[in-house]
């Protein structure tokens, strides 16, 4: 099934598991679960069997005989409430029923990130215990060797400050390979200026820069969509965008953190919940999202932190050889202070 658009992916064990389970599956209207850490191809082998399934007008002889297949995305996030759960369900019947009276067919519910609905005060996924393990489960984390919630988080050691503005100006790859975007874990935003001013001198552009709070209008789910929407423009256009204090919305863009796009037109689906757009991603776009370090360590979810380059800035890390040594000096002046000589007592 492998055409000209995944030559370049590796046919290893847990694709191949993945793919097969999947067109299983969906031929026999299975629900099912994998379960994995990123980089174990589950996105991956969605998008394969989905372009793969198509009916009478598949490539390949094999899933010319096959059921056509429609899949309707849903990103779970903190937003989720059982309603729009229900809601992509009924929508993805309608479908069902409309289209398989006349061709095979079968349409197909993708919860994407479904953890991530167990942050939603509204438990979306709250289901009687019989029904929801009433399907086929594939877990690889003993083949991806996938690690503990306490070992991804564990602490990172400072970052060089010339490999950090190195990643900023993406000159730490290959030429022409695709950079991770950027999570910088800071102890305050002093390193922002720092970080507009490398990625100004580099791009010969200012950087967008969006911050968000903790306030309710700003947690509200039109104030969400106004900032996807400023994000899509600057992916569309090539500007470089930093995020602050957005952890609403970090869900809706994990399709286009993944870095992997099927065609030369780099489009990706972006959004919250049912409601997605798909966005072309100019070549030249960056991503810097900034964040305290503990909270990080604390409420980020793991498949974002591993989707994206993790670089900690501790707050000495911009000082000057000078400004370090006038720091030396303040510190002992203030120690000096605060707990005078023994013999001064």
């Amino acid at each position: 099934m492998i055409d000209k658009d995944y030559m370049s992916i590796s046919e290893n064990k847990a694709l191949k598991e993945n793919v097969f389970i999947m067109i299983v599956c969906i031929e026999n209207q299975i629900p099912l679960f994998i379960v994995g850490k990123p980089g174990s191809s589950k996105s991956l082998a969605k998008t394969m069997v989905r372009d793969a399934m198509k009916g009478k007008s598949s490539k390949s002889e094999l899933f010319k005989k096959m059921k056509e297949t429609y899949m309707l995305s849903f990103q779970c996030s903190r937003h989720s409430t059982p309603e729009s759960i229900e809601d992509v369900f009924m929508d993805c019947a309608d479908i069902q029923i409309r289209d398989a009276a006349r061709k095979p067919f079968v349409s197909v519910v993708v919860l994407d990130e479904i953890g991530l609905a167990e942050d939603s005060e509204k438990m979306p996924l709250k289901s009687d215990p019989t029904d929801f393990f009433k399907n086929l489960s594939l877990n690889e984390e003993s083949q991806t060797g996938c690690a503990k919630k306490s070992q991804v988080k564990e602490k990172l050691p400072t970052t060089d400050i010339q490999v950090f503005e190195s990643a900023l100006r993406a000159q730490h790859n290959p030429q022409d390979a695709e950079s991770r975007y950027i999570l910088v874990l800071a102890e305050s935003l002093s390193v922002l200026d720092f970080v507009i001013d490398t990625l100004e001198e580099t791009n010969k552009e200012k950087p967008k820069t969006i911050f968000g709070s903790g306030f309710k209008d700003d947690l509200a789910y039109t104030t969400v969509c106004h900032n996807v929407g400023k994000i899509q423009k600057c992916m569309s256009v090539g500007q470089t965008v930093i995020l602050l204090n957005l952890d609403e919305l970090y869900e809706s863009l994990y399709d286009a953190l993944n870095l992997y796009f099927t065609s030369e037109k780099r489009v990706v689906d972006i959004g919250l919940g049912s409601q997605r757009l798909q966005t072309k991603i100019h070549p030249k776009f960056r991503m810097v999202v900034i964040a305290n370090k503990d909270k990080v360590y604390d409420e980020f979810p793991l498949p974002l932190i591993n989707r994206l380059e993790k670089h900690y800035i501790s707050s000495t890390s911009l000082l000057t050889a000078r400004q370090m040594e006038v720091r030396e000096k303040l510190s002992k002046w203030i120690n000096d202070f605060v707990m005078p000589a023994e013999g001064l007592r």
